[in-house]
Parts: C-alpha cells; sequence; structure tokens
C-alpha cells in the first residue's frame, strides 16, 4: 500500500473544479474575510490600548500612527473582538470538516452530509488542532529553554525533536480526515490516521513538500499586492487563500481516499470502516 503523489495531485484538481467545490470557496472566502477584518481590529484595538497604558506609565509614551494600523477594521469593543475570533475559529473548522467530508465522498454536485454530526466533528477537529498546537509549542520552548541553557544542548535537541515532530506530523496527516469520515474523536482519529500513514512517511512527505511550495506561491502573491490598497489586498489574499483551501483539501481527501480504497482491496478495511457510501455510519461516542 504506497500512495501516488501524482495521482493524488491529478484527483484533487479534478475535484477542486467541480460544483461543489465552488460552493465551498464560497465558504471559505467568507470566513477568510471576516477573520481577516476581525483580527485587523483586534489589532488595532490592542495596540490603541498598549499606547493608552504607556502612556500612563511612562513620561515617553508608544506613539500611535495611523499608517501603523491596519486601516480596514470595525469599531468594536475588545470583549466583542474576543468572542468573534473564537467564533470564527470555530467556524473555520467547520467548514474545514465539511470540505474534508465532501471531497473524500463521490458527491461532486451537492455537499456531502454537511450536518451530519457536524458539532461533534468540530470539537473533535478543534481538539485535535489544539492538542497538537501544544506539542509544537512545547518543543520551540523546550528547543529555546535548553539553548539557553546550553546551546550545544539546544542544538541537539532541536535536530531530534524536530525530527521526531516532522515524524508524528506524518503520522497524524490525515486526522481530520479520520474524524470528518468516521464521526470518531481525536484519539481514535489520531490512531487512525497512524494506521493508514504508516509505511507511507516519504510520500506523505513528499506531498507536503508540494503543498507547502504552492502556499509558499500563494503568499508571495499576496506580498506583492502589498503596494495596492490594503481593501484590495485583504479581499484578493482571501480570494487566493479560499482557492489554496480548497484544492489542499482536495489533494489530502483523494491521498486519503487512495489509501483506504487501497486497505479495503486488502482485506485490512473492516466494513464499519468502509467508504462504500451506501454503509450505515456509526454515531460517535458520547
Amino acid at each position: 500500500m504506497s500512495l501516488q503523489i501524482g495521482k493524488s495531485l491529478r484527483n484533487g484538481f479534478d475535484r477542486a473544479t467541480n460544483r461543489n467545490a465552488g460552493l465551498l470557496f464560497v465558504m471559505f472566502f467568507f470566513v477568510s474575510l471576516a477573520s481577516t477584518i476581525v483580527t485587523n481590529t483586534a489589532t488595532a484595538v490592542a495596540y490603541r490600548r498598549l499606547a493608552e497604558l504607556s502612556k500612563e506609565m511612562s513620561e515617553e509614551p508608544l506613539p500611535v500612527s495611523d499608517w501603523l494600523l491596519p486601516s480596514v477594521s470595525v469599531p468594536v469593543p475588545f470583549e466583542i473582538i474576543l468572542v468573534l475570533l473564537v467564533l470564527l475559529w470555530i467556524a473555520s473548522e467547520a467548514v474545514q470538516v465539511i470540505s474534508d467530508r465532501t471531497f473524500i465522498s463521490e458527491e461532486t454536485e451537492r455537499l456531502h452530509e454537511p450536518t451530519r454530526w457536524i458539532g461533534w466533528a468540530t470539537l473533535s477537529s478543534l481538539a485535535f488542532v489544539a492538542f497538537f498546537n501544544f506539542l509544537l509549542f512545547f518543543y520551540i520552548s523546550s528547543v529555546v529553554f535548553l539553548g539557553v541553557l546550553t546551546p550545544v544542548l539546544g542544538l541537539f535537541w532541536a535536530l531530534i525533536g524536530g525530527v521526531g515532530t516532522l515524524v508524528l506530523s506524518l503520522l497524524l496527516f490525515f486526522t481530520r480526515q479520520e474524524i470528518a469520515t468516521r464521526d470518531v474523536g481525536p484519539i481514535e482519529a489520531m490512531t487512525g490516521s497512524w494506521s493508514l500513514a504508516r509505511t507511507n512517511e516519504i510520500e506523505l512527505f513528499g506531498l507536503g513538500v508540494v503543498l507547502i511550495l504552492i502556499e509558499a506561491a500563494q503568499r508571495f502573491l499576496v506580498l506583492a499586492l502589498g503596494s495596492v490598497r490594503q481593501l484590495f489586498t485583504i479581499v484578493a489574499s482571501s480570494l487566493l487563500g479560499a482557492v489554496a483551501l480548497v484544492f489542499f483539501s482536495a489533494v489530502v481527501a483523494q491521498a486519503y481516499r487512495q489509501l483506504r480504497l487501497e486497505r479495503e482491496d486488502d482485506g485490512s478495511e473492516t466494513t464499519a470502516d468502509s467508504l462504500d457510501p451506501n454503509d450505515e455510519w456509526d454515531d460517535p461516542p458520547l
């Protein structure tokens, strides 16, 4: 059972040009646009509050230059902004679940079961993202801490821990797809991804490099628009970001589907875990 990178990219591109991909693009675009505006607003409010605090505590307050602040923001209290950021984070994960579920299925016209246990799937996806980000934070913090104590030890741990983190990332590559299709919790999803990705780490690394290069090109285009009016830049970056998210979701979903179908052909896939759309879905554990 070996992943074919070229096949995943071709199938992903084909799925990213179907009608339901357009629906997902619209969803990703509006979530991305709203997130950018709310983040800009949070940045502007936080900077102004910091300037006010600096003015109270120092004779030389922090200067508030309008050109340093985002020009596209809304006059909303900071507390409401924090709530909006959390809601948009939840919304983005929900859209990601729907996108993965749709691209893994054979549906090309409509979204595939977008409301099926969407709350549970979103919560599981958020838990996985929080767990993985905690691991990354722990790794980076430990590298900095050991580097301050002993530079040689910090460098050694940066290399060893970096390799371990990379391998773990590859083994958990399909966790979100497991959550979206099997309606399982984060622990069972990570176990399923580990089982599926094992022995395919090199291929998944190659696929990840391709996607990273595409994302780098997308970010370069966004930076190239930096000299244009900020409102246009925000809209354009949201459009490009939505295109990239749809394509990435389609490619990873096709890679996941490829390995799952091969495992079905090998007879190692159980009926309950089958991708057959006629099979009944199990309710998630409560």
